[in-house]
């Protein structure tokens, strides 16, 4: 049968699943991401929120309203680390 030119009746073309979670963080796998660890060596949570509180966090997006789960862009992470670099000391 020829294919179907109507929108309605086109397949679905999805994201999987896999890749978008590889594009997003959430705050326990960014403070892992960061080594932002706990004394047990457990990510870190609080020390995200404590960042973020003081500017000094990469931005994030808030899913499901105000109380929602927070998600960072990988690649937003990715830039804000590297605008955080420190240049490498000169030998003499």
């Amino acid at each position: 049968p020829a294919e179907s030119t109507d929108l309605c009746h086109r397949p679905k073309q999805t994201v999987p699943m896999q890749n978008m979670a590889q594009e997003f963080f959430t705050i326990d796998e960014l403070a892992g991401y960061l080594r932002l660890l706990d004394d047990d060596g457990e990510p870190d949570r609080r020390r995200v929120y404590w960042m973020r509180q003081r500017g000094q966090a990469p931005p994030a997006h808030r899913i499901g309203g105000s109380r929602g789960r927070l998600l960072f862009r990988r690649s937003d992470v990715e830039e804000w680390l590297a605008s955080r670099a420190e240049p490498t000391a000169q030998a003499s």
